[in-house]
């Protein structure tokens, strides 16, 4: 690859995948479009656990209410939302699960809160891999190689 592919290169934001980041999740058209309708379930300031179920209850409401959003976006935003560090990190914290209107529905189990715990470790896990893998395309596509901790150094004009 020369130096002007490397350049030209898309990055990840250009080819529409979602960012690694423990933000990307809040990032995401879906929870954006949805975030006003259901302020309390998509609140950026206070992540809570959600109801067991809260998926149809939404897609019952949003038909209802005649949201001019598709149900494949809410179920989407819900997943972007129930992947993101700060909403494992809610049911790890244990506690009431929350309905549509913010009302305690529940309680966040122990064995929930295992998974999420071992989820978010994986999440970390998997994001250190990535920024490693990031910074070795990074040094293959920068014109230096590495071998045997020494340094070569390929001149690309």
């Amino acid at each position: 690859m020369t130096k002007k592919e490397a350049i030209q290169k898309p990055t990840s934001s250009d080819t529409g995948k979602k960012s690694q980041s423990g933000a990307g999740g809040w990032r995401s058209v879906y929870i954006q479009r949805v975030q006003a309708h259901y302020p309390r379930v998509f609140s950026h300031r206070e992540v809570k656990p959600l109801k067991v179920g809260i998926r149809d209850d939404m897609l019952a409401d949003a038909a209802a209410r005649r949201l001019p959003v598709p149900p494949k976006h809410l179920v989407l935003a819900l997943s972007k939302l129930t992947k993101t560090p700060r909403y494992l990190r809610a049911l790890v914290a244990g506690g009431p699960r929350y309905d549509l209107n913010g009302q305690p529905c529940g309680e966040v189990t122990a064995e929930e809160q295992e998974n999420a715990r071992m989820l978010l470790a994986n999440l970390k896990s998997h994001g250190k891999k990535k920024r490693f893998t990031d910074q070795s395309d990074a040094i293959a596509t920068s014109g230096y190689f590495i071998l045997c901790n020494v340094m070569f150094y390929r001149c690309v004009l």
